[in-house]
This record gives C-alpha cells, structure tokens and sequence, in this order.
C-alpha cells in the first residue's frame, strides 16, 4: 500500500495540492499536517508512521 504524507507550514497554507498529487501516485491512505518545520513534534507524520505495514511505502510530496 502506498501511504502519503503532507505539511504545510501554517494553516494558511493549503495542502490540497500535494494531496491530489499523492491521490493520483496511487496512495490509498494520506496524513495531513499543519506545522513549521522548525517543529520537531509531528502528529501526523508519527501515526503516519506506525501505520505503515511490511511492504508499505511512505510517499511525500516536497513542495
């Protein structure tokens, strides 16, 4: 399975396009996250993590 991951930096930002792009690479499941990348905590991109099976592959988009 193909699981995707955006960031956005602020919640200005929109992701919509990093996701549209993982949705057409064949990612079956995305993880969505608003945050500065000088953060080190990231939620989203932690559960993104533990789902990911033997065989998954983490897709990321950089903008």
């Amino acid at each position: 399975m193909k699981v995707g991951y955006t960031r956005v930096s602020t919640r200005d930002q929109n992701s919509a396009l990093q996701t549209t792009t993982l949705t057409d690479a064949g990612c079956e499941r995305i993880f969505e996250e608003s945050a500065s990348g000088a953060l080190k905590n990231r939620p989203q991109l932690k559960e993104a993590l533990s789902f990911l099976r033997d065989g998954d592959t983490l897709v990321v988009m950089c903008p």
